[in-house]
């Protein structure tokens, strides 16, 4: 019997570093955006291979509420000018 597997980065680590508030602030960007497109395969890799990635969901969420911040703060920004 021939069973297919999902292919998965066998060098992937999973080295999670939580971000303080004043580093996610500080970050450009293009850094968070990169940030949140690592913790998005981070999280994809983890639930593949079954592990807990309940830690790299709530870092991701971070990010994701800077994100949201700058978006709305910048638009408020160029439509008051």
């Amino acid at each position: 019997i021939f069973t297919r597997r999902c292919p998965v980065s066998k060098k992937f680590e999973f080295n999670f570093v939580p971000f303080d508030h004043e580093a996610v602030q500080a970050m450009t960007n293009d850094d968070l955006h990169f940030n949140m497109r690592k913790y998005k395969r981070m999280i994809r890799e983890a639930k593949s291979r079954g592990k807990d990635s309940t830690y790299m969901e709530i870092e991701y969420c971070y990010l994701d509420q800077e994100n949201q911040r700058r978006e709305r703060f910048s638009g408020r920004r160029y439509n008051v000018r």
